[in-house]
């Protein structure tokens, strides 16, 4: 059973640049990493509600995609004052879990009215991380460690950098654009954040 998760730096970036581009969208995406709870990557997935195909998608390439196993799901809610996870986030770990038999899986969750407080130096984390309750929902509040670095929400709050989700690729028109739009390496936060 986990009880502390630790996030790397850039799955921290791709989270809340991912929440940034879309401010006024639910998004989600798949969280990576390790079976001791420290999660090493991200795929941004939606910003709109998430359909089964598109999970079903997004799920298949992120097991071939292979830089780490499935350990959960992030979501951030439409709504500024919304801070819990929505019932789509919980049926989708719920798939998570079945899939995934050796480990618990995690969901983390962007408090909007944190990220705000965040990215101005109000707040130390704008993550809540929750693991599964007795009632087998994924409400129970797990400890977590960040990743830290000097005046990184600024940095990121200041970045020009594009991140893609996998419904971005989904609507790429032409070669150029799928490879831009790479949605699995996102290497232009990868190159930001080894800047």
């Amino acid at each position: 059973m986990v009880e502390k998760t630790r996030i790397n730096i850039l799955p921290q970036a791709k989270m809340l640049l991912h929440a940034i581009k879309n401010p006024n969208s639910q998004i989600g995406g798949i969280l990576l990493g390790t079976e001791d709870g420290v999660v090493t990557d991200v795929l941004p997935v939606c910003h709109n509600a998430p359909t089964k195909p598109i999970l079903d998608w997004a799920f298949r390439m992120a097991e071939v995609y292979g830089v780490g196993s499935v350990m959960g799901w992030y979501t951030s809610n439409e709504r500024l004052e919304d801070s819990q996870p929505n019932q789509a986030s919980l049926r989708i770990m719920q798939s998570i879990s079945g899939r995934n038999v050796d480990t618990e899986p995690v969901l983390v969750a962007i408090d909007n009215v944190k990220f705000g407080k965040y990215l101005v130096g109000q707040e130390k984390s704008s993550f809540d991380v929750y693991g599964k309750d007795a009632r087998k929902h994924w409400l129970r509040p797990l400890s977590l460690e960040l990743e830290e670095r000097d005046e990184f929400a600024s940095k990121i709050l200041d970045s020009q950098v594009n991140l893609y989700d996998f419904e971005d690729h989904l609507e790429s028109v032409g070669k150029e654009q799928l490879i831009e739009k790479d949605w699995l390496r996102n290497e232009a936060v990868a190159k930001f954040i080894r800047a």
